[in-house]
């Protein structure tokens, strides 16, 4: 498959797929992240040769066991425009044993910036699969349409590559268990080590919501309180009380931010979700710069602004930036100054 006919059909899927939508009156936020695409194959056969194929119109990223399966993901050499978002990820799932699934695009996954209970709750009558949200790592929640669906999820799978690439920190995050522990408090692990841009001193941050800070203070002192560098603190941070425990686990430092109210919702996922489309759209130049900025010091969101030029508070730019429309982000990475905020 060349280059030409790979966009040909995936901007057909994608049309057929924004109809479907349209006829069950769901529109995509035009800040939201159309993440990646996956395509189906019906044999390993294909799969072996689908993946040679696709290893010319990008860069393989990793491939690995995921279900019994092998599953490999490329970084496009050229992305895919379509009604403003930028999609630079394809997902190659070889067949599940034993399970029929015809060959092509089968479904987009979208980083999102609401909680899966909202997203169920906006559409009731729809059928929506969760399976995925049983997952410890990048939950997500599938909005089933017939040949043609859409998962959503809460971080991109770049992200999450880079989290799992990362032995050391992937492993302390599972020995510590704070996934599985937490699981009612819907963690979602944020930061600069899946952004790329974690130093020696970096903390694996998560994030957690919890209606009653006093009672999580206790759960935590329980499960963690005897590992290396436990601290509890109660502090207000924009006028919310907010409980921060930190604890080392295999030489990895944690810090868990925790308010009384969603994760998704917290200014600190808005940050991470701002910060993932400007890399994204910056590339390595903009991670680069960013990661200069840091090694000298400077804080991630400071660092983001120096390395953008943009002016004013910079974790209220980060919030602005995290509304803006795809057009509106490539703008501030390209350097045509310091765009407009007030919509997207």
């Amino acid at each position: 498959m060349n280059q030409i006919e790979f966009e040909r059909r995936a901007l057909l899927f994608l049309e057929l797929l924004f109809d479907d939508l349209a006829q069950v009156g769901v529109r995509p936020e035009a800040h939201w992240d159309i993440d990646h695409l996956c395509y189906r194959t019906s044999t390993a056969a294909e799969y072996d040769s689908l993946k040679l194929a696709f290893e010319d119109l990008g860069d393989l990223l990793i491939e690995a066991p995921v279900n019994g399966r092998l599953i490999a993901t490329f970084k496009l050499q050229k992305a895919i425009y379509f009604r403003g978002f930028v999609i630079d990820l394809l997902e190659l799932p070889a067949p599940k044993p034993g399970k029929l699934t015809p060959t092509g695009f089968e479904h987009m996954e979208v980083v999102c910036d609401v909680s899966f209970t909202e997203l169920q709750d906006r559409y009731p009558g729809l059928n929506f699969d969760r399976q995925g949200l049983s997952k410890d790592l990048n939950r997500e929640l599938e909005l089933c349409l017939g040949p043609r669906n859409v998962k959503f999820h809460h971080a991109s799978l770049e992200s999450i590559i880079r989290l799992e690439e990362n032995s050391r920190v992937h492993e302390a995050l599972q020995d510590a268990g704070v996934l599985r522990d937490l699981r009612s408090k819907n963690p979602l692990v944020v930061g600069t080590f899946p952004l790329g841009l974690s130093l020696e001193s970096s903390d694996v941050d998560v994030l957690l919501a919890a209606a009653d800070l006093g009672t999580l203070a206790k759960d935590l002192e329980q499960l963690y309180g005897l590992r290396p560098g436990f601290f509890l603190e109660h502090r207000s941070v924009n006028e919310r009380p907010t409980l921060i425990c930190r604890f080392t686990q295999g030489g990895v430092r944690f810090e868990l931010f925790a308010q009384n109210q969603e994760p998704v919702q917290q200014d600190a996922f808005r940050h991470y979700l701002a910060q993932e489309r400007l890399l994204k759209l910056g590339g390595e130049e903009l991670r680069q710069r960013v990661l200069h900025l840091r090694s000298a010091g400077t804080k991630t969101e400071a660092a983001f602004c120096q390395a953008l030029k943009l002016t004013g508070d910079p974790f209220q730019r980060m919030l602005e930036v995290q509304r803006l429309g795809t057009g509106q982000v490539r703008a501030l990475v390209s350097g045509r100054g310091d765009e407009k905020t007030e919509g997207t």
